[in-house]
């Protein structure tokens, strides 16, 4: 019986992005393979829930055998580079290459970058990480900023790595923003795509960014409320009326929300129950009293 790795890895070499439409036949029996090992998972005792998952990959310590990578600039567009940090295996044109792009707000140096580099560099793969413009500290490298749409970076970084390293066979994996620029990517490849790419896998790839964007505009309208009323109800309740019962309330909840405007943002600090903030809309004042406090206001 084959073990997991050998398992992964031959639905990873079947995953050929080439010139030729995969055959029904062979989507079939990935889709039935993928589906085989999703039906053995078990998660570990304790991590049975998705979110519960989320928080253990942030906080538990990952490995890290990685040697010292070689820094290398990309130029992507002209006077426009991303820094790759590289770890080549000794024999590099011989070994398989996984270019990992990070999400937003990453780098190459997260922490879910650096496990998945360690599994596959343990796997005998090269590995590169991948830094979007202007993330792990490489804002003199590009005037512009990164985003969603520069699939063309992660593009010319694998050319470079053909032409230049001339590496036989390259998969991508991305991460969140990253998932989304590789799939964006494969499908403006599509059957163009050099021979030479062989995987595109992506993990909790933003697909639809519009849709994403609204629910982003729902929360922080929502924020912006609850963030007005903690302005103007702040307070000790053993000192001041702190209406908690009220501000917790279906009800009162129900009333907030039909001030959230789906369509556009609110430029206003609109705190409920007629209260205004102590000292306008820029400043919260926290005051604590204390014994010592008190003792030098009798003096």
């Amino acid at each position: 019986m084959q073990s997991k790795p050998e398992r992964y890895r031959g639905i990873l070499n079947r995953i050929i992005v080439s010139s030729k439409q995969p055959s029904k036949d062979w989507q079939s029996s990935a889709a039935a393979e993928c589906a085989e090992d999703h039906d053995r998972f078990v998660p570990r005792r304790g991590l049975r829930g998705g979110h519960v998952q989320t928080l253990a990959g942030h906080f538990l310590p990952r490995l890290n055998r990685l040697p010292a990578p070689e820094d290398r600039v990309f130029q992507v567009e002209p006077e426009i580079g991303v820094l790759c940090r590289c770890h080549w295996q000794a024999e590099r044109t011989g070994a398989f290459t996984i270019v990992i792009v990070h999400g937003l707000e990453g780098s190459s140096e997260s922490q879910y970058v650096r496990g998945t580099a360690d599994k596959a560099w343990a796997a005998g793969m090269n590995v590169v990480r991948m830094n979007v413009r202007n993330c792990g500290g490489t804002e003199k490298l590009a005037p512009t900023l990164y985003h969603s749409g520069l699939s063309a970076d992660v593009g010319a970084v694998v050319r470079t790595l053909i032409s230049e390293d001339r590496l036989p066979r390259i998969a991508l994996v991305g991460f969140s923003m990253g998932g989304n620029q590789v799939l964006k990517l494969a499908g403006e490849w599509g059957r163009q795509a050099p021979p030479e790419l062989r995987a595109v896998a992506a993990i909790c790839a933003g697909i639809d960014l519009s849709a994403c964007a609204d629910a982003l505009h729902l929360w922080i309208e929502t924020a912006k409320l609850a963030f007005a009323d903690r302005d103007a109800c702040y307070g000790d309740p053993r000192f001041t009326d702190v209406p908690i019962d009220t501000l917790l309330s279906r009800d009162y909840a129900a009333a907030r929300r039909t001030l959230v405007d789906a369509e556009k943002a609110s430029l206003e600090l609109r705190p409920g129950l007629g209260r205004l903030p102590f000292a306008g809309a820029e400043t919260t004042i926290v005051e604590r009293e204390d014994a010592v406090t008190q003792a030098a206001q009798r003096q």
